[in-house]
Formats: structure tokens, C-alpha cells, sequence
């Protein structure tokens, strides 16, 4: 009612509450364990938002955009309809990519929103990586597509860390590490205990508790025959230290 003891909205609803935020003049209301939204204009009419069809109504806070359920179902409601028809069990709406990750049973993928499939709903995570690369977990692996759908990196990893400046990923498979770049493919196969990268674009590596020095594709320079290294970032050199005490200093040109 209004202050003059008006009625505004009629006295047929089981339940009613303001909805989100006062200042939206909205109103989430039930009927027969449904529910539905309706909102007040600046002229005090009654406008129907959201019809008294749902199990709950929310405001999706990362968006502010409105949220329905009905049932196990999820979906975004806009323009006076849901989004997909109520296809998904879950699904979230990224504004800086303008993609929606999508949930079928314990399965996620990535479409875009008009519906188009980007990354098959065969996920058990998928992660926005960059607004062009993003992660997918199948399992407990990890691996990469593009925002074109493309599979950049299978999933097949353990674990993924990811080196921005370079573009490339240091790769962990059955406790042993290797390198994959989003663009050159396999840099080192994934058969070391640790790795370094070094200022020549070579890498020092570890194996069976010894380092030593491998090219791109996995090549030894340097056998791993050294227990310890000295080494300062962007250095010009890298000295290799033998249990005997014998050194080798290895020169970064």
C-alpha cells in the first residue's frame, strides 16, 4: 500500500520481499511455492519482471544480472525469457570475454551467447586464462583452448605454470616437468625433475639429482652430471659444480 493506505499490489501472494537492492523498486514474490518478480515504477504501475514460475530468483552480483532455478536447472533471465531455455545445471556470464561457462551435470564447457560451442561441455573446470587461452581440467589433468575452440595444449598434465612473459607453460607429468609453448608446441618433454630457464634461451635441468643443460627439444648441452649450480637472473654465465669440487663455468652467449 502506499501512504495514503492505497493498495498497490494486491493482497494475493503467499510471500513478498524487496528484491536485491531497495532502490530497484523491485519485489520478489510467491504462489504456491513459486516465484516471481515484480517492480514499481516512478508512477507507482505494477510491472510484471519475472513470472511466478521458479523455485528462486537472484541477482548474479559479478554481472548484475538476474538469475532463475527451476529445479536443477539455472539460467540468466532477460528480456522477459531464459537466456537458454533452462538447459544448464549451471552457468556464468564473463563480461570482459562476453562468454558464458556452462555446466551439464558435473560437466562444464564454454559457449558464447548466442550458444555456439567453444569448449565442449567435457570439463570438470574450465578457467579464463587470458581472454584468449583457458584452462580445462578432465580429471585431475589440466590443458589449454583458445577463444576459437582450438585445443592449444591436451589435457594431459598434472600441473600447469604458467610464464606470462614468455608465453609458455612448465608442464608437470607423473612428478616430472617439461616445457609447452601456446604457439611452438613442446619445448621440453615433461622428464625432469626441476628446471631452470636460462638467459640464452637453453634450460637448466635436473636429473636423478644431477643438473645440467639442455637445448630446446631436449638436447643436452651440458650432461647432468653436476650436484649444484651458481646462477644470477639474466646472468652471462652459469658455473657447475661436480661432488669432487671439479667446476665448469658454462657462458650464456
Amino acid at each position: 500500500m502506499d501512504i495514503k493506505a492505497k493498495e498497490i499490489i494486491p493482497f494475493e501472494y503467499d510471500y513478498m520481499a524487496s528484491f536485491f537492492l531497495d532502490y530497484l523498486r523491485s519485489i520478489i514474490v510467491g504462489k504456491n511455492k513459486k516465484v516471481g518478480l515484480i517492480r514499481i515504477d516512478s508512477l507507482g504501475q505494477v510491472i510484471p519482471s519475472v513470472p511466478i514460475e521458479y523455485d528462486d530468483i537472484w541477482v548474479d552480483e559479478s554481472t548484475f544480472k538476474i538469475k532463475v532455478k527451476l529445479g536443477d536447472r539455472i539460467d540468466y533471465f532477460f528480456n522477459d525469457k531464459t537466456l537458454f531455455d533452462l538447459q544448464y545445471n549451471d552457468l556464468q556470464y564473463y563480461p570482459r570475454i562476453d562468454k558464458m561457462a556452462v555446466k551439464k551435470g558435473n560437466k562444464w564447457g564454454l559457449i558464447e551467447t548466442n550458444g555456439k560451442e567453444i569448449i565442449p561441455i567435457a570439463f570438470s573446470k574450465v578457467h579464463i586464462l587470458k581472454d584468449d587461452q583457458y584452462l580445462v581440467q578432465k580429471g585431475n589433468l589440466w590443458g589449454l583452448y583458445n577463444n576459437l575452440g582450438k585445443e592449444l595444449i591436451p589435457a594431459n598434465y598434472d600441473e600447469f605454470d604458467y610464464r606470462p612473459e614468455k608465453d609458455f607453460f612448465f608442464v608437470r607429468k607423473k612428478n616430472k616437468w617439461g616445457i609447452i609453448s601456446t604457439t611452438k608446441g613442446l619445448i621440453l618433454p615433461p622428464k625432469y625433475d626441476d628446471m631452470l630457464t636460462l638467459s640464452n634461451r637453453n634450460f637448466l635441468v635436473k636429473i636423478n639429482d644431477q643438473w645440467g643443460v639442455a637445448a630446446p627439444g631436449g638436447r643436452m648441452i651440458i650432461d647432468a652430471e653436476y650436484s649444484s649450480y651458481q646462477y644470477k637472473y639474466k646472468s652471462n654465465y652459469i658455473i657447475l659444480t661436480k661432488k669432487d669440487g671439479s667446476i665448469r663455468k658454462y657462458r650464456l652467449i
